[in-house]
């Protein structure tokens, strides 16, 4: 009975290590072709993005290939990114609007503050991450990664031996 408990505690620890190892795999990769995180922190486009989303936008999209009802980031001044909607492409540039705001964006979006279309959106994941950059977060994650390393370490040592395989290597 032990030896499956063991064995259980053994795949769940391997299981979690796995997710995670996943995880970063993913997030390495997305990173290499182009396509970046970015956490919404207002409810400009609620209820399509809500705040505390993690939006991935695509760095690679032309500037050209941008569509009415895509959902775009851009660059406003100081540094200040922005997700909202192509409402109208005009000679101007991209007119673009949050999905709840009144009115459209005073300035169209050009070439020179384009920063690519938005892909994909998970609801809620940004709130996860900006809990995990604090430093509680990272004192957790640094002890969560510790515990699963020690279960591990624990779990093996604690394996009940095959009293067969002792007695072959003899």
């Amino acid at each position: 009975m032990k030896r499956v408990i063991i064995n259980i505690l053994k795949i769940i620890n391997h299981m979690v290590q796995f997710t995670l190892i996943g995880i970063a795999l993913t997030a390495i990769v997305l990173w290499l072709i182009g396509i970046r995180p970015y956490i919404v922190r207002s409810g400009s486009m609620e209820p399509t993005i809500m705040t505390g989303s993690v939006c991935f936008v695509n760095h690679n999209t032309k500037f050209e290939e941008i569509q009415e009802n895509d959902i775009i980031a851009f660059e406003l001044g100081g540094g200040t990114m922005v997700t909202h909607r192509a409402v109208k492409i005009s000679p101007d540039g991209i007119i673009t609007k949050g999905d709840n705001n009144n009115t459209e964006d005073g300035i169209p979006v050009t070439a020179g503050n384009f920063i690519g279309k938005t892909v994909y959106w998970i609801p809620n994941l940004g709130i996860w991450i900006m809990r995990l950059k604090s430093v509680p977060g990272i004192v957790m994650l640094v002890t969560f990664v510790i515990f699963l390393i020690f279960v591990d370490i624990l779990l093996d040592s604690n394996e009940p031996k095959d009293d067969n395989l002792q007695e072959s290597q003899k």
